[in-house]
């Protein structure tokens, strides 16, 4: 199977996901990709809620195939929130006020 086109369908009121709020978004993450295997993965999910909470955007894809068929992907956008930069940095600072970026994983889908 192999794709054929993918579309932007973010701001598509055919779109399932159209006009959710940032709770209806978090749990759709979490039902389409929560029982996905391994630490790694359940790392990604916590983190994209994490962003999801902190204001940065989610695009939705529409993605079809050779074989007639469809999916929609949600993802958050590249660019994350000023407002979740700001925790994760928060979430990394030690007592003295040092960074470390090691401490936080945001996994892989």
């Amino acid at each position: 199977m192999n794709i054929v086109s993918k579309h932007d369908i973010t701001n598509d009121p055919r779109s399932p996901y159209f006009g959710y709020t940032k709770e209806q978004m978090v749990l759709a993450f979490i039902e389409n990709y929560g029982a996905i295997d391994g630490s790694h993965h359940k790392d990604w999910v916590l983190d994209q809620i994490a962003r999801v909470l902190h204001g940065t955007k989610v695009k939705v894809t529409l993605f079809c195939y050779d074989d007639n068929t469809q999916s929609i992907r949600i993802l958050t956008e590249d660019a994350p929130s000023v407002a979740y930069d700001e925790w994760v940095k928060l979430m990394c600072t030690d007592c003295d006020g040092n960074y470390h970026p090691e401490w936080y994983s945001t996994g892989m889908m």
